[in-house]
């Protein structure tokens, strides 16, 4: 079953830049579960419109302040409102460069006649002297793209518009109208909301305090960094575990003096386990990982070498053994499996306090 989220106008319009903190839960929760985000083409004209329309009237209240001031400081000089600069918005760029799956819903489709019935019958959303030509279409055109579909379709709704699709009373259900034009489409669930907060009160707010899509680069990154810097520490399990794997435990490994460490293609399989609170401002983050194709110096003791020669012969992961006075550099190609847990803080986007555990390597 495919899963979305619809919003009318009315949400866009009272946070054009998705800047409020339950529009940004909203975003990571979507970008989370891979629900996908229903724009309707009539949502983006409608959000468009009144977007230019309310800059123009607060572009006249300000000139009328100016000329204001003007009369009453003989030194005011009127500031520059650069018009088509403060007008440019385009909705459809400021959610699309943060969601990652949308999809446009037109109009195009929908029935002139099926709108033209509904108004002379007065059914949701239309009212009383044909008002709620855009509710209509709205409504409609999100009915076919449904009707066009093979499988099931799980929906949040979410709209302020009370009066024209929501029953009476205080649960929030759709108008007996609109209810009855779900009814007919077998499979399909929608859940009505009137606000962005009433949908997020009932997510898990830990699960998503982080975006799991657009985060992904920033923990790749301090993971990485972090695991080298484990294995250069010359930590003693992650040389046991090495050495069991390649050399069947014969206890070379463990006597490395020096380990460097180098990844050429990264982290791969990057998987959150688990996300719980950690302080005000932070969650501590448990995660599996692998890094594939990291490439490992390691020196070790000439003599202790020279007794393990044949077991480094047989395995392939060497490919290079450089002599170095008393000491053996074994260079060799290998990929980690680890289990990583680390604290994120979420106002900074900063990661710290990494520690991990080596599942294997192969």
């Amino acid at each position: 079953m495919n899963e979305y989220v619809l919003l009318d106008s009315n949400i866009y319009c009272n946070d054009y830049f998705a800047r409020s903190a339950s529009f940004q839960f909203l975003i990571r929760y979507l970008n989370n579960t891979g629900r996908i985000l229903l724009i309707p083409q009539v949502v983006l004209e409608e959000v468009s419109n009144v977007h230019a329309r309310n800059i123009k009237s607060e572009i006249e209240a300000l000139e009328k302040s100016s000329n204001a001031l003007r009369r009453l400081c003989e030194s005011y000089k009127a500031a520059h409102i650069n018009s088509p600069v403060l007008q440019d918005y385009d909705l459809l760029k400021v959610i699309s460069g943060r969601v990652e799956d949308l999809k446009v819903v037109g109009y195009s489709s929908v029935a002139h006649t099926e709108i033209f019935s509904r108004a002379l019958h007065v059914k949701r959303p239309f009212r009383v002297g044909e008002k709620g030509y855009r509710d209509t279409l709205l409504w409609l055109s999100m009915l076919d793209f449904f009707k066009s579909s093979s499988s099931g379709a799980d929906v949040v709704f979410i709209n302020a518009n009370k009066s024209d699709f929501y029953a009476e009373g205080a649960d929030v259900k759709f108008h007996p109208d609109l209810q009855s034009d779900l009814d007919v489409l077998p499979g399909l669930n929608v859940r009505p909301y009137v606000s962005i907060s009433s949908f997020v009160s009932e997510i898990d707010k830990i699960e998503h305090s982080i975006d799991r899509v657009k985060n992904l680069p920033l923990f790749e990154e301090y993971l990485e960094d972090e695991a080298l810097d484990l294995f250069e520490s010359i930590d003693h399990a992650f040389l046991q575990e090495l050495d069991k794997v390649f050399l069947s435990g014969v206890g070379l490994l463990v006597q490395a003096t020096h380990v460097s460490a180098e990844h050429m293609e990264g982290i791969e399989d990057f998987d959150i386990m688990s996300v719980s609170s950690f302080s005000e401002d932070s969650v501590y983050v448990a995660c599996r990982h692998d890094l594939r194709v990291l490439v490992l110096e390691i020196q070790v003791p000439l003599a202790a070498y020279e007794a393990n020669r044949g077991y480094v012969s047989m395995c392939n992961h060497f490919y290079d053994i450089e002599i170095a006075g008393s000491h053996a550099i074994l260079k060799m190609t290998v990929r980690a499996y680890l289990s990583a847990n680390f604290i994120f803080n979420i106002a900074n986007q900063e990661c710290s306090g990494y520690s991990s555990e080596i599942l294997g390597f192969r």
